[in-house]
């Protein structure tokens, strides 16, 4: 209280203990003080605002009551006083404050202490009801597929029902469900893309629906509003750097160039003023990746759902979860990925691969929080010119009928057909006459060359950054790996920017060389597993090695083994020697082998990352500080 002549905590003693015993103002003095009087206690009489050039001020200048949540100060110079709250006046204090005022207060503050708390507890309810909401919804959709699922995959194993009718009865499933939980996925956005784009990229173990559908998440999700993404880019220059849109760019694209799970990317042209910004060297073509306000929320409350889910549907895969969180949880500040491509990006200029591959330069001093500019790679994404190659081989640019051959090959790897025998498959490759023409097969044979040559160059560069750098980007998908117009490669989309510590690039070393040895010793490289921080419950070296060779090396062993995917795979290896503890930096590294594990299966090549990578391990274990 301040320049005021009477207090509440002066008045009598009746006032005090009608006072709340957090510092609330009693009721009475209250009422007086909002109907235009002065607080003052009930046997020192009334003191109006005319009264107060001849009466003694007591306690001039700010006084405070011992435990008070909020001070009041009173308008001396006003025919009406008026009392004026600071801003640490809750929304309860509203609560019990306003109703005593006006409906009396006869024993209102039993009551109203459970009014403040119903209003907590449901304000709090309102803050979180998009996630009840997207919880709810995600249930709703896909609480019925799992369970079919489930109940499909128990009674065929009870039933022991023949391989085509189990066959046959899993392409009903898939056909009836890809397409409920596709538009599922696409309404919630959010980390349901993400997970999207990581299944499309294996065919060789996601049914083809699913990869059919989902590849198109991959940079085609529904954009945002365009005057959306305008206003988020203005307010983001303004703020930060205090500059308009029209001073930096002569010209924006309004059409994405591509949209994903966190945000989207429209092209832009830079005025000639900003061309040499900060020591940019990329030219006026530039891209502006803007996020989406909404994605962080959404992915905080997806995380929280799939946490349910891995407990249901996926066992063991809760520590792999917990590490993709913390992971992507770090693209929700584009300053870091601005970071992440100017150290990849010197990183790349000072190795071998320089000259063979790409990546765009940005521009941190026009980057935020909500917005990256960067330069824009000329060039079309990997997949893409793959399709339109193979288009202008076989159907003279028809890209709907080399669509469909790409899908049939998919079809392939997954059901074990040879495609040549596919008569189907002739029809679309061959000419009138029902012949296959040699200058088809002489292209083809160049294209799937040239693909599986880009993939070994893919693979070398990223065990390089990995093994060398120790700093990498952890996930390349297809969508994230552009054909650039000079016929090298341009890598994209840094957000989640992996880097690993010495101790943890020497141990995963040691693991990749020990795998890639011919003669391969089970001891060894359960060791090497123990010293990089695997923990099973058993600690049994046969599962050990098993786990290394899924994690760091091939699929193919599970299918071998008779394991239809790799996620019956591991499901099987957790349930024989369960996992207790995965070191973090394995995570991702992992995940980067799985995606490229993928490409490889679309090319029909069996990739073994311990291979491509041996010589990058080889060196890491070299240069690592000997201790004695």
């Amino acid at each position: 209280v301040s320049d005021a002549p009477r207090y509440v905590s002066a008045g009598s003693v009746t006032d005090r203990r009608r006072s709340f015993a957090v510092g609330y103002p009693s009721i009475p003095a209250l009422r007086k003080a909002i109907t235009g009087r002065i607080f003052s206690s009930p046997d020192a009489g009334e003191t109006t605002c005319a009264d107060k050039k001849g009466k003694q001020q007591v306690g001039s200048g700010s006084r405070r009551r011992p435990g008070t949540a909020s001070e009041y100060r009173l308008n001396t110079e006003c025919a009406s006083p008026h009392v004026s709250f600071s801003s640490s006046i809750t929304p309860e204090f509203w609560a019990a404050s306003a109703l005593p005022f006006l409906f009396g207060d006869k024993k209102f503050y039993v009551p109203l202490f459970g009014l403040a708390l119903l209003y907590k507890t449901g304000s709090g309810l309102y803050r979180k009801r998009n996630a009840c909401l997207r919880t709810a919804k995600f249930w709703a959709g896909a609480g019925q597929c799992v369970a079919h699922y489930k109940f499909t995959h128990f009674w065929l194993r009870m039933t022991n029902a023949d391989r085509r009718k189990r066959d046959d009865t899993w392409e009903r499933l898939h056909d009836e469900y890809s397409p409920r939980v596709f538009n599922l996925f696409l309404s919630l956005r959010g980390l349901y893309v993400k997970i999207g784009q990581v299944l499309s990229s294996r065919a060789d173990f996601i049914p083809r629906q699913y990869v059919d559908l989902f590849s198109t998440l991959q940079d085609d999700v529904p954009a945002r509003p365009t005057k959306e993404i305008i206003k988020i880019i203005e307010k983001s220059f303004l703020k930060h750097h205090n500059l308009t849109l029209e001073s930096v760019f002569s010209e924006i694209d309004e059409r994405p160039l591509g949209v994903a799970s966190i945000g989207q990317v429209h092209a832009a042209t830079l005025n000639p003023s900003f061309q040499t910004t900060g020591g940019y060297n990329g030219g006026r073509s530039v891209v502006v990746k803007v996020k989406d306000p909404h994605a962080k929320q959404q992915f905080i409350d997806d995380f929280k759902v799939f946490r349910w889910l891995c407990k249901i549907a996926l066992p063991g895969w809760k520590s792999v979860l917990v590490e993709l969180e913390r992971q992507v949880m770090t693209e929700f500040d584009y300053r870091h990925e601005a970071l992440s491509l100017e150290l990849a990006r010197a990183n790349l200029m000072r190795s071998k691969f320089a000259k063979r591959v790409e990546i765009p330069d940005p521009i941190g001093e026009l980057s935020s929080k909500d917005i990256l500019v960067m330069e824009k790679l000329d060039g079309i994404k990997l997949a893409e010119a793959i399709e339109l190659e193979l288009a202008e081989i076989g159907w003279a640019g028809n890209r709907t009928k080399a669509r469909e051959y790409l899908k049939m090959k998919q079809r392939e790897i997954v059901t074990g057909e040879s495609a040549i025998e596919n008569d189907s498959l002739k029809t679309l490759l061959s000419d009138e006459n029902n012949r296959l023409p040699l200058i088809k097969i002489m292209r083809l044979t160049h294209m799937a060359r040239q693909s599986r040559k880009y993939l070994k160059l893919l693979l070398e560069v990223h065990g390089h950054q990995i093994f060398h750098d120790g700093c990498f980007n952890a996930d390349p998908h297809p969508g994230n790996i552009l054909k650039l117009s000079d016929g090298r490669l341009g890598l994209i989309d840094y957000g989640q920017f992996k880097i690993l510590d010495a101790a943890d690039r020497v141990a995963m070393a040691k693991i990749v060389v020990e795998l890639a040895n011919k003669q391969r010793d089970p001891r060894k490289i359960a060791d090497t597993m123990r010293e990089f921080g695997f923990i099973t419950k058993f600690d049994r070296d046969h599962f050990l090695m098993l786990t290394a060779e899924l994690y760091f090396d091939t699929d193919t062993v599970g299918l071998k083994l008779g394991f239809p995917t790799p996620q019956v795979y591991f499901e099987y290896l957790n349930k024989e020697d369960p996992i207790l503890h995965i070191p973090d930096a394995a995570v991702m590294v992992t995940r980067t082998g799985f995606l490229f594990r993928g490409m490889g299966a679309l090319l029909q090549q069996e990739i073994r990352t311990s291979e491509y990578w041996l010589p990058f391990a080889q060196d890491a274990v070299r240069s690592a500080p000997k201790f004695p």
